[in-house]
């Protein structure tokens, strides 16, 4: 029998014979149930379906959520403290006040593209990279997420990964002259 439990009174929230807690998660997620203040931590999440997951409050540190689905989950107030986030999606999701994961941003505010930058994935709109596979990318595959606006965005996501990772490689194609729209 798999529970989870909310962290703050240990009222269970979902439960059942499942293989595991993402098992139980994922079934609950698909049935709508809310995982208000679901303890979470050190959960093994790769790959979960989560799209829509209502995870306002829950405690998810050092939870693995690589290449986790969480489109328009709402993680408003929830803990993300050492949480992998690699290659998760994130498309849409609130994280108002959530606890990102150490050295993490997230920046949509008079940005082009909703963008979260930490040191394992850097998402920009629906795509997700490494920082290093982010610094090598060619104009063509650049071009190939989103045509000119993508390359004259392109840039600008560098600068942000300057700022938060520290001064990283451009590849060369990137100072020349600008694609006109």
């Amino acid at each position: 029998m798999i529970e989870i439990k909310r962290w703050d009174n240990g009222e269970v929230i979902h439960s059942g014979d499942f293989a595991d807690l993402k098992e139980c998660l994922v079934d609950g997620v698909s049935k709508g149930i809310s995982f208000y203040r679901a303890e979470l931590n050190g959960a093994e999440l790769n790959y979960a379906e989560l799209n829509g997951a209502e995870l306002n409050y829950a405690e998810l540190n050092g939870a693995r959520l690589n290449y986790a689905e969480l489109n328009g989950a709402r993680l408003n107030y929830a803990e993300l403290n050492y949480a992998e986030l690699n290659g998760a999606e994130l498309n849409g999701a609130e994280l108002n006040r959530a606890e990102l994961p150490k050295l993490s941003a997230s920046i949509c505010a008079g940005e082009e593209y909703w963008v979260f930058i930490n040191p394992q994935v850097v998402q920009a709109g629906c795509e997700h990279h490494s920082p290093e596979d982010w610094r090598k990318m060619t104009k063509e595959k650049i071009a190939a997420m989103d045509g000119s606006r993508s390359l004259r965005y392109y840039p600008r996501l560098l600068d942000l990964m300057d700022l938060f990772l520290g001064k990283g490689d451009r590849p060369d194609w990137v100072t020349e002259e600008p694609t006109p729209t």
